[in-house]
């Protein structure tokens, strides 16, 4: 008799089956690349806004100047802040390709809505119905904004007290 060459069925199953544990794995793998990858893409934007928030703030801080302010003719002092908001007056001109006319400083304010970290600008730090502020959303879906002050004798507060008024700002 000739001898027959070729596999036999029990062959074939097990070739078949270490294939589809191959495939099976290959697709899990694939799933968790895709699934971190979104994840990761979503946070890697996360950070981006937040970074773009703080740069803003940093910038308009930084350049916080000491002048006080009126809205419809009552005074302000030139930093009120608070453990949600902050308002002041800086230096920082947003008038880019000057759009707006204006003097070099305005008021700015950094605080919280349902829609985000909103920062308002005000283009005139004494501020009337006239002069409508701008706002804009620099970081969506933020919910909340705190602020921690030190004082002269090192105790951390949550609100800005003005030593020349003796009263919280």
């Amino acid at each position: 008799k000739p001898k027959k060459s070729g596999f036999t069925l029990i062959e074939v199953l097990i070739a078949l089956m270490i294939f589809a544990f191959v495939a099976v794995m290959t697709s899990i793998g694939l799933r968790n690349i895709t699934s971190s990858q979104t994840i990761l893409s979503a946070r890697n934007t996360t950070i981006s806004d937040v970074q773009l928030a703080m740069s803003l703030m940093q910038q308009d801080l930084t350049q916080m100047v000491n002048r006080s302010a009126t809205v419809n003719g009552e005074p302000q002092t030139s930093l009120l802040a608070n453990a949600g908001a902050i308002s002041f007056t800086t230096a920082n001109n947003p008038n880019i390709g000057g759009a707006f006319a204006h003097s070099d400083l305005f008021r700015v304010k950094y605080f919280t809505n349902n829609q985000g970290l909103v920062r308002q600008i005000n283009l005139f730090v004494d501020a009337t119905n006239k002069s409508q502020p701008i706002n804009e959303v620099i970081l969506p879906g933020a919910t909340d904004l705190s602020f921690k002050f030190i004082n002269s004798t090192g105790q951390i507060l949550s609100y800005w007290y003005s030593q020349i008024t003796n009263s919280l700002m």
